[in-house]
Formats: structure tokens, C-alpha cells, sequence
């Protein structure tokens, strides 16, 4: 896991907080994510939130392709 925080524009004000996460799981493409927020503890809420959310949905396709198709 690599996780990166990007200060955007330290002389203004608004959204000027980046995080990014970039997961590699073994056998699989990387799953990156990012979030900008006006604060470091929002990105990253932000940020793993979307990481989350990502990876159930790369997980449950790959749980969907194991998983054998009903019998008529």
C-alpha cells in the first residue's frame, strides 16, 4: 500500500488537500484511489472510504467468477 498527501495550493483556501492510495494485491492490477479535501483527516476519511468501497467491488467480481452457476 502507498498512500500519497499533496498539500494543492498552500497559499489558498478551499480543497487544497490531496490523498491518494494505490493498493497492489497479489495476481491483480493495482487498485488506486484518490480525494481532495480542505483538510489532511478528510482526504484520508475520503480516500479510504473510496478504497473501500473499490475493493469490495474488485473482490466480489472476482468472488462472483469462483463461484459456480446454479444447476437447472
Amino acid at each position: 500500500m502507498e498512500v500519497y498527501i499533496q498539500d494543492l495550493n498552500a497559499h489558498k483556501r478551499g480543497r487544497d488537500t490531496r490523498c491518494a492510495i494505490e493498493v497492489h494485491l497479489s495476481g491483480l492490477q493495482p487498485v488506486a484511489v484518490s480525494n481532495e479535501a480542505p483538510n489532511v483527516e478528510a482526504a484520508v476519511a475520503g480516500a479510504v472510504d473510496k478504497l473501500q468501497h473499490a475493493l469490495e467491488h474488485r473482490l466480489g467480481r472476482l468472488a462472483d467468477r469462483s463461484t459456480p452457476a446454479p444447476k437447472s
